[in-house]
């Protein structure tokens, strides 16, 4: 009996001390229709550690997949469906050691070939228009738990999209999620906890918005019911905190630098990051500070780094500043700029686009003396769905997915030097995407059909964890080479002289992160590419 009882009290205890918590199935599921498939979406469940998503035909249920989503996504693109057809899907959480039921089924219908995305083209249903970022995004109705969020209706919006993130000195939240309201309520705040919202319009034809810009609250500690805020960045009690400006670097030695920049309206503190950057050793510093300066040392004599600031006002954090790179003294001089000196921060050129597919392109241009960094942007061009890349390489190449078969684009590139200088960016450089894969140019001239055909390829399981085979359709007497790219366009894994008759490749993926990535195939003078999906 003492040890019935005994027992009996440790599981109380368990459970009234939350050791054993609920793990809730997720809540909110929706789907959306775009240009790439189709976006399946649900809210996030407190101390869920990943989620298990199945997705099934609605006709005599046979199951598409069913893989296992990272906890920090919530929505997930499904692609290869048949066009005009019945699915459904549904999701379960997995908490730590238990699961939770599956959810119910949710039926959505996939667009029709050729016809307009976003559930049959709404009012912005062409190829054409713009879809607006939302105005007047406000927080009300605040709580120690909850919080409603409202902005105002976009013309040609079919739904929202919604971020909801922590901010400083608060536990981890996010949450994410879809609707076709312009108010919604987020619940699982902590008291007092700090927080930042934003919202995107998602139109027709795969059309998004930008993001708003952050709107910052505070969860209250005791109220039934609080005020209003937002109306902009800020939050809190209105207001912008600006972005520090004129972020600069001097007093270069072989191991330390001054970091310093602006004074910015309002700012109480400045939260200062820096970095390690490419073939140095690993960096990281992160110090808050009233001031508008400060020495920073440790580092490697030659070693390359980025810093970038952001400000802390009464009513929330700035977006951070773009990064400065900076290198350190090899030999131990002072002087300002990461050691280039005043040499120019010239612009890069020879532009050039090959290895064109469907879906990808491969972008690059010549070395500039002094460079640390080159800034790479995309986008989309006339009647083309709306696509936007930018991202920052060491590299002079860089492989842009996600593409669009016979869309047009541009991109253009600039150089980033020590010390914060920049070039001005080159001239847009205009390129298309191949419509068919078994003819994809080689160059940016335009796409030629007298290649010999690259056998089509496929690569299994899909998703993966650790291992996945290639595997051609017709051995070939030619020599291949293969490789693998993650969504940042940087190339992972790199396959050369393969040969052809073999017919197929085996490669481990253990070592990648889970993520989205691309497997490039090429014999030299035709590419394909085919996605790949690793979970973990």
């Amino acid at each position: 009996m003492t040890r019935f009882l005994t027992t009996t009290l440790f599981f109380f205890l368990l459970a009234t001390s939350g050791i054993l918590a609920n793990c809730n199935a997720p809540t909110g599921l929706q789907s959306l229709n775009n240009s790439d498939g189709v976006l399946l979406s649900w809210n996030a469940v407190p101390g869920a550690i990943s989620y298990w998503l199945k997705v099934e035909n609605a006709n005599n249920n046979p199951q598409v997949y069913e893989i296992e989503i990272p906890v920090n996504a919530t929505s997930y693109l499904v692609t290869n469906l048949n066009a005009n057809a019945s699915y459904k899907f549904k999701v379960r959480t997995k908490c730590n050691g238990e699961k939770s039921n599956w959810t119910d089924y949710i039926s959505f219908q996939t667009a029709s070939a050729g016809g307009g995305t976003g559930g049959g083209g709404g009012n912005n249903g062409g190829t054409g228009g713009t879809c607006a970022i939302p105005e007047g995004l406000t927080v009300s109705n605040i709580t120690d738990g909850a919080a409603t969020l409202s902005w105002t209706a976009v013309t040609g919006a079919q739904q929202y999209e919604v971020e909801v993130e922590d901010n400083e000195n608060t536990a981890p939240f996010a949450f994410n999620t879809l609707t076709n309201e312009t108010t919604i309520t987020v619940t699982g705040l902590a008291a007092n906890g700090q927080y930042q919202v934003k919202v995107k319009s998602k139109c027709g034809s795969g059309l998004s918005s930008e993001y708003s810009a952050w709107v910052f609250f505070n969860a209250s500690a005791s109220t039934s019911g609080g005020g209003t805020t937002g109306g902009g960045t800020g939050g809190g009690t209105g207001g912008a905190c600006d972005i520090p400006t004129n972020l600069t670097v001097s007093n270069l030695t072989s191991n330390s630098a001054i970091l310093s920049w602006s004074p910015a309206a309002g700012a109480l503190q400045y939260e200062v990051e820096v970095e390690d950057d490419e073939n140095t050793p690993l960096f990281s510093f992160n110090a808050i500070t009233t001031d508008t300066t400060i020495a920073v040392i440790g580092l490697a004599a030659g070693g390359n780094y980025q810093f970038k600031v952001k400000s802390k006002c009464a009513n929330g954090s700035s977006e951070y500043a773009a990064w400065i790179f900076f290198n350190a003294s090899a030999t131990g001089g002072g002087g300002t700029g990461g050691g280039v000196g005043t040499n120019a921060c010239t612009t890069p050129v020879n532009l050039e686009v090959s290895e064109i597919t469907t879906t990808s392109v491969k972008l690059t241009w010549s070395p500039v003396a002094g460079a640390l960094r080159y800034e790479v942007e995309v986008e989309d061009d006339e009647n083309t769905p709306a696509f936007s890349f930018n991202a920052l390489t060491g590299n002079t190449a860089v492989l842009i997915i996600g593409l669009t078969p016979g869309g047009k684009y541009q991109f253009k590139v600039k150089t980033k030097c020590g010390g914060g200088q920049s070039s001005e960016y080159s001239a847009w450089t205009l390129f298309s995407t191949a419509l068919q894969l078994t003819a994809p140019a080689t160059g940016s001239a335009g796409l030629g059909v007298d290649h010999p055909a690259l056998p089509a390829f496929q690569v299994y399981p899909n998703p993966a964890a650790s291992a996945v085979a290639v595997q051609w359709g017709e051995p070939t007497t030619e020599m291949l080479s293969l490789s693998v790219v993650n969504a940042q366009g940087r190339q992972m894994m790199r396959y050369n002289n393969i040969d052809g008759a073999q017919g197929k490749i085996d490669l481990s993926v253990s070592n990648l992160d889970a993520g989205l990535y691309v497997v490039v195939m090429s014999n030299g003078k035709v590419t394909q590419s085919r996605q790949l999906l690793i979970v973990k």
